[in-house]
């Protein structure tokens, strides 16, 4: 037999102690890598919360402890004991009446059970009967008599039932003469000490002890809480408010629960977050609510990542600079500029609604989507932007198809340059001498883009003339009448809302009637006498429609001579600004007015025949020709009927979905602020055109927007409602449904 070899390339013992270390090593990464998946952020939320409930419930049963009246409930447990006592010296009694009632319920049963048998047979036999009688069967009297037999039978079990019912009910009465005193003190005390009892049965589920403690540690151990274990994930499916991910509907699988653990649950109010009761349970998530947590979730309201258990991974938006410090430091906060819906902060969720709730004209409960809503309105931001829920809307400014039959063309285009310093209340937006036209030769062009559209409109006026007004007004009896008869109730006269610290009360929500305004839907009839011609307010007055048959104005009835008072009193109402602090004139500028005419021209046509087009036209024509591009490109016609421009289309960005649009497609520009799509609304809304400012761009391809001058509340809540306009449609089913009444509204 050859001789075993017993060496080796390598030491096994070397081999053996590096497998060992790579054994133990492999132990310890498997450890960490089971620990690492275990022990989720969630979880120790959930441990927290189960902590806080308990306390919660100790509490509960302290108070309920201490409402209990200590003086009642010794008085009863002595009448307690002394009941028993007294029940125990009847003790052989009540084991014989126990005893006794036990044979009879015996007796009772077998009896009942013979009955229901025999019963059974007799309907059996009766549809026998029936059958065979019909048919005219023999058998039919042999069936008859055994339905006899059966009938007899079934009235004697009825019988015993009924004495069986009558020793029941006597054996029961002599256990309640023994145990009666008892049983009666016992539930006083029960009732005394339920809400008690109740609490501590919660608290048993909710901090268990002993073998339970235990056995519910084993289910949410690692490697082992697939079982059955109490730290899990809460989701809520949503069938009914899909989520669109690349093309498809998918459902939600709200997650939120899962650390907003006492979120549909009242009691826990004034707790820190995540653990808060959602405010408003009557209308959210509560079970009795129109929100249900059950049916609409939390997602399709704050947004953010619906399957997410993550702080980061649910896409939390901070609320202020504070919030957003704090949660760097305390989680790591950053932008997901890879979720296209991130939550929206907390002041902003109201923009939700609008899916929901499209087309109405107020959502309860959601004041600053209402203000939105009203400002959307009131300034017509729909004559430039389609916007989804504001279609087919009205025109929001005067008709100009007849401008001067009521105004002067000085007075047009003082006003077209600066409509607030003439009337500070004005909804009518500035256009020019703004940020991005301060360059030189910006003020010539400007002055001839103005005098170009008074040119135009005044070309395309209908040649409307009033006769002279025949007698004399007297303007205090105007007065009594514009106080007496309404127009109060529609028009402002020197309102004080546009003195500067009323507007900044309004800014801040304060004030006797901040939202006052709101309702002022007719013009500002201040400083309209250095406005209007008096020939044109007496007609108005007398007849509005005659002059725009789409008004809302009614006729008030007047008599001739009280429309001359009132005409009277609305012409002392001039602009008292001295000459030097008003709106400078516009001049002419034929070189400005040439220069931005050939850039307009040069557009469409090759610069030698867009030259030669101009060398051919007059002075005039080239005004009116320049005012009619100045129309087109600012986009007058959305907010006024004008001439020529009648079906023309806006010339704003469609904002129906501009909420979805990422702050990626936004052009920030310069403007040293945050780089998120509210931020952006809320610059674009408060300094429209400042995103010009440090670009090189020429004047027809500046941007457009006007100032509407809006207060940070206004221009707060607008930003709202564009964050809430987004691509996501919310299926019938979930939307609100208009009743007929609400439609008619």
């Amino acid at each position: 037999m050859p001789k075993l070899i017993e060496e080796t390339l390598r030491s096994m013992k070397r081999l053996n102690a590096l497998f060992a270390a790579s054994s133990v090593g492999l132990l310890l990464c498997m450890g960490a890598m089971v620990y690492d998946d275990y022990s989720r952020d969630w979880k120790g939320y959930q441990q927290r919360f189960q902590r806080l409930e308990a306390e919660k419930t100790r509490a509960q049963i302290k108070a309920a402890e201490d409402q209990i009246d200590k003086q009642t409930l010794q008085d009863l447990r002595r009448r307690l004991d002394g009941a028993r006592q007294a029940a125990g010296r009847h003790a052989m009694d009540l084991q014989e009446a126990q005893a006794k009632l036990r044979t009879i319920e015996i007796a009772a049963y077998s009896d009942d059970l013979a009955y229901r048998t025999i019963k059974s047979t007799f309907d059996a036999k009766k549809f026998d009967y029936e059958e065979a009688a019909n048919a005219r069967s023999p058998a039919a009297a042999r069936i008859a008599k055994e339905m006899e037999e059966l009938q007899k039978q079934l009235e004697t079990y009825r019988v015993r039932g009924l004495e069986h019912d009558k020793e029941k009910a006597d054996a029961q009465a002599a256990i309640a003469a023994v145990t009666g005193r008892v049983d009666e003190t016992q539930k006083k005390i029960d009732d005394l000490e339920a809400g008690m009892t109740r609490l501590q049965k919660r608290l048993e589920k909710v901090a268990p002890t002993g073998f339970l403690k235990v056995a519910l540690d084993v289910l949410n151990a690692p490697l082992l809480d697939f079982v059955a274990p109490t730290l899990k994930i809460q989701q809520v499916v949503l069938d009914k408010v899909p989520i669109d991910i690349n093309f498809a509907r998918v459902p939600r699988a709200d997650r939120c629960q899962t650390c907003h653990l006492a979120a549909d649950h009242s009691g826990f109010e004034d707790s820190e977050q995540p653990f808060r009761t959602h405010p408003k349970l009557n209308l959210f998530l509560g079970g009795s609510s129109p929100h249900p947590i059950e049916k609409f979730g939390c997602t399709p309201c704050h947004r953010g990542r619906d399957r997410a258990v993550d702080f980061l991974y649910a896409v939390h938006t901070p609320d202020t600079e504070e919030q957003t410090r704090g949660w760097q430091a305390k989680y790591g906060w950053k932008d997901d500029h890879y979720w296209e819906h991130p939550m929206l902060a907390l002041s902003r969720t109201e923009a939700a609604c609008l899916k929901c709730h499209p087309g109405v004209v107020s959502v309860p409960e959601a004041p600053s989507l209402d203000h939105a809503i009203a400002l959307v309105d009131r300034y017509g931001c729909y004559g430039c932007h389609k916007i989804r829920g504001f279609e087919n809307r009205p025109k929001v400014a005067p008709i100009l198809t007849r401008p001067l039959a009521k105004l002067t063309p000085e007075w047009m285009a003082r006003w077209i340059k600066n409509p607030r310093a003439f009337r500070p209340s004005s909804r009518m937006p500035r256009f020019f001498g703004l940020a991005n036209n301060q360059g030189p030769g910006d003020a010539e062009r400007e002055d001839a883009e103005i005098l170009g559209i008074v040119a135009y409109l005044s070309e395309k006026s209908e040649k409307v003339s009033y006769p002279p007004l025949t007698g004399r007004g007297d303007p205090e009896r105007g007065r009594r009448l514009v106080e007496s008869v309404g127009c109060m109730g529609c028009h402002a006269i020197e309102r004080d809302e546009v003195k500067p610290d009323v507007l900044q009360a309004r800014n801040r929500g304060e004030g006797p009637d901040p939202v006052a305004w709101e309702r002022r839907f007719g013009p500002d009839l201040s400083r309209i006498g250095s406005k209007a011609r008096p020939e044109w307010i007496y007609r108005w007055i007398q007849d509005p429609k005659q002059y725009n048959p789409e008004t809302r104005m009614p006729s008030l009835r007047l008599t001739p001579q009280e429309a001359l008072d009132v005409t009277a009193y609305l012409t002392t109402l001039r602009d008292e600004t001295p000459a030097p602090q008003r709106v400078a004139q516009p001049k002419p500028q034929p070189g400005a007015r040439d220069a931005a005419l050939l850039a307009y021209l040069s557009q469409r046509m090759p610069p030698e025949d867009a030259r030669a087009r101009l060398a051919s036209m007059s002075g005039r024509e080239r005004d009116v020709l320049l005012g009619e591009r100045t129309i087109s490109r600012y986009g007058c016609f959305g907010c006024h009927l004008m001439p020529g421009f009648e079906k023309t289309p806006p010339i704003g960005t469609d904002l129906s979905d501009e909420g979805s649009k990422p702050a990626d497609l936004l052009l920030f520009g310069f403007v040293p602020i945050e780089h998120t799509s509210p931020a952006w609304f809320y610059q674009k809304l408060k300094d429209p055109r400042s995103f010009d400012i440090g670009h090189v761009a020429d004047f027809y391809d500046r941007l457009r927007m006007p100032q509407f001058n809006f207060t940070d509340r206004d221009a707060a809540a607008v930003t709202l409602l564009l964050q809430g306009l987004t691509k996501e449609r919310v299926p019938l089913e979930s939307m609100r449904r208009l009743s007929a009444r609400d439609e008619a509204v």
